[in-house]
């Protein structure tokens, strides 16, 4: 959910600041000593004069490739690729991989119900939820994320920063997996078979590689530049490459928030498209995007953050597409009261995107934060915004499904176990069932892809999941 993103870059962004002014009383470089990825959407006030200082080359022979996809028909040749040893930056070293065995499953008795409700044709399941598990006692872990077919990624390794070194790969197909170490920060995007691993190089970019459900690489890293990299997936299929860019000029040393959208390997189908910018100063400003069924971006910019008053204080937000046209507008947002002396935290909710286009923002009740609950809509490209609907007033939060229906999970207050719902798209009931084995009181619930459920538990690597329930 957005909301949790929104936490950890804002909490991200005060100890990357911190490990700044940590770095420049002790002379030492941030990039020196860490070589990790600055998550999504975060800016910790770099002073990099262009992408040139931050080691990136503009001349795509000194990078040593024609394109940062391989595409060099399509866009700009100078962001990237495989670099040489002469110049740029440098592929990372090939991850060291342990076997790791197959998840134990097991086939759940109790069948989807179906409510027999209107509009809900070819939108319950046919066959009962199967549960997998995979447990190991020597180490933590949390799950990352689940490709289409519902083979998971958990993260493990973490040191005191939240850099991520190790990953956990299982598959659901019976197969052996792996336990990957890296040398740098890493993450994982879905892909419907596997995913797409990112390498992320603070401050420079990400090199980007496709690898399959057990974590093998099947292609050789390409490089995107920038202060930070992300990856959204498109739900027409590909992806929306989001970035901050440095850059100088007469004004100092600016961030720029850009767009690109790609095919399914990554080809990209546009040039970079510029949406927003600021000036490079601690603690920095927070950007990210969320893309609509029908392919937009909905960007959303929070910005003066001061020291020491905690979270952003102004939000301003952008329609973005693929043709170029980018719309500004001042969102509806919520406020939650901070320290004394400080203004109000802002931001925009959770989003949830709409099959018919757009998104609705949910804002969970917290001590003095206003509005909560549904509070506002914007339909693909508005500027405006609009009552959500009604229906959703049902629901806390749902999660948006392939198939134009939703899902919602329930948790029995005595038992804790958790019930799987198919909501239609006009908020109605289709389906239910209880998932055997859920009843973990403390365990913590992920939803991913396509309606996979997944429940581990803190401080130990005890993970159990439900692949793609939606289907």
């Amino acid at each position: 959910m957005a909301q949790g993103r929104d936490a950890h870059l804002t909490a991200m962004r005060w100890i990357l600041l911190a490990a700044v002014l940590l770095a420049a009383c002790s002379g030492r470089s941030v990039l020196e000593d860490s070589g990790a990825a600055m998550p999504a959407a975060i800016d910790a006030g770099s002073t990099a004069d262009s992408p040139d200082a931050a080691g990136l080359s503009a001349s795509a022979a000194d990078a040593g490739s024609v394109s940062d996809a391989g595409n060099d028909s399509c866009c700009s040749a100078t962001d990237a690729g495989l670099a040489s040893s002469d110049a740029g930056p440098q592929p990372p070293p090939p991850a060291t991989l342990t076997p790791i065995p197959p998840p134990d499953s097991m086939q759940q008795t109790s069948a989807w119900i179906s409510t027999g409700a209107a509009g809900c044709d070819g939108g319950v399941p046919s066959r009962p939820p199967v549960r997998f598990s995979w447990t190991t006692t020597a180490f933590g872990c949390s799950a990352q994320g689940a490709d289409g077919e519902g083979d998971l990624a958990a993260e493990f390794d973490n040191d005191a920063a939240g850099i991520i070194y190790g990953l956990l790969f299982v598959p659901v197909a019976g197969m052996a997996g792996n336990m990957a170490a890296y040398d740098r920060n890493v993450r994982v995007t879905s892909r419907p078979a596997g995913f797409f691993l990112d390498q992320a190089q603070l401050g420079s970019g990400d090199w980007f590689s496709p690898v399959d459900a057990a974590g093998n690489e099947l292609a050789s890293p390409f490089f995107v530049g920038g202060w930070w990299t992300d990856l959204t997936p498109d739900p027409r299929g590909g992806y929306v490459e989001q970035r901050d860019r440095l850059a100088s000029d007469p004004t100092g040393t600016n961030h720029h928030f850009e767009l690109r959208w790609v095919d399914h390997d990554l080809t990209p189908r546009t040039d970079w498209v510029p949406v927003t910018s600021w000036q490079a100063m601690p603690p920095g400003d927070v950007a990210g995007a969320w893309i609509d069924s029908s392919g937009r971006a909905l960007v959303e910019h929070a910005y003066e953050a001061r020291l020491p008053c905690p979270g952003s204080h102004n939000v301003d937000a952008f329609w973005a597409s693929e043709s170029g046209t980018v719309s500004p507008f001042a969102p509806a947002v919520t406020t939650t009261p901070t320290t004394s002396n400080c203004a109000p935290n802002v931001g925009m909710g959770t989003p949830l995107r709409l099959d018919d286009g757009g998104f609705a923002f949910f804002q969970a009740a917290y001590p003095g934060t206003s509005p909560t609950g549904w509070f506002a809509f914007y339909g693909s490209g508005s500027t405006t915004s609009t009552a959500p609907p009604s229906w959703l007033n049902a629901y806390n939060w749902i999660e948006p499904l392939s198939n134009g229906a939703y899902l919602d999970i329930q948790t029995d207050a005595t038992t804790c176990t958790r019930s799987a719902r198919i909501i239609g798209n006009a908020g109605q009931v289709c389906a239910t069932v209880a998932l055997e084995g859920s009843n973990d009181c403390s365990a913590r619930d992920h939803r991913f892809t396509d309606g996979t459920l997944v429940q581990d538990v803190a401080n130990s690597c005890s993970l159990t999941w439900w692949p793609r329930l939606g289907r």
